[in-house]
């Protein structure tokens, strides 16, 4: 979820498993920094395979099948078939509820944007087809994207 554009910050939630932090929480707060990606349609189903529940030791990028880059700023490296990666710095971490849910607001150092979904040097949201979950198993992507206008 986008917070503020000055500077570049978005805010990530991530839920625990039977009350313990899962990897990316735990990586975060370890490292300071990661990249974050908005999955596209073509990509789905390797991201759902990403959260399968396996031990630390286990790499679910590998398990997923997902090849990887080195990152420009950052020390974790993105995934090469992402359209949309962000490399980024944590600039708070909240533990929020009695779950609790790590919640990290995570400012962006560098946008790595596929030319292929921009319009403009803009991402086109019907281009890039970006998956959003619903919950439980469903899924949904912004290929039909529409307007509403604001009223005046």
């Amino acid at each position: 979820m986008s917070v503020t554009s000055a500077p570049p910050t978005v805010m990530v939630s991530i839920g625990r498993r039977k009350g313990e932090q899962k990897d990316t929480g735990r990586n975060l707060e370890a490292t300071g920094e990661g990249v974050i990606h908005i999955p596209h349609r073509a990509l789905a189903e390797k991201m759902v395979a990403t959260s399968a529940e396996v031990g630390p030791e286990v790499s679910e990028v590998e398990l997923a099948g997902l090849a990887t880059v080195a990152s420009s700023v950052v020390k974790p490296p993105r995934l090469r078939d992402a359209a949309v990666a962000l490399e980024a710095r944590v600039s708070q971490h909240l533990h929020v509820g009695t779950a609790p849910m790590d919640v990290f607001f995570l400012e962006i150092l560098r946008y790595h944007l596929d030319d292929a979904v921009l319009v403009n040097g803009v991402p086109d949201p019907a281009k890039l087809a970006a998956v959003g979950r619903l919950g439980g198993a469903g899924y949904c992507d912004t290929s039909a994207p529409f307007d509403i206008p604001r009223p005046t």
